[in-house]
């Protein structure tokens, strides 16, 4: 049987696009970096190179107009 798990992601980093606007009229366009690790102590998030709570980076990332990945390192595989 083929394996088909992924490895996880040890370190994920986003550059992130929001756009504000109010009455259909652009009012602020905000860039940040995101970035999210896990590690023996569970994960840790920054944003903008600052610690930040995990709930605020996740909200960040799913309200964000755009985001691309422009980090990742994956977990080594178990070996079998």
């Amino acid at each position: 049987m083929k394996d088909t798990h992924k490895p996880r992601a040890a370190y994920r980093q986003w550059t992130i696009t929001t756009v504000y606007s109010e009455c259909g009229v652009v009012t602020d366009v905000v860039t940040q970096t995101v970035t999210l690790a896990r590690g023996v102590s569970g994960i840790t998030a920054t944003v903008d190179g600052q610690a930040a709570d995990l709930e605020r980076a996740t909200r960040l990332l799913r309200n964000a107009d755009r985001a691309k990945v422009t980090g990742e390192i994956l977990e080594q595989a178990a070996a079998a």
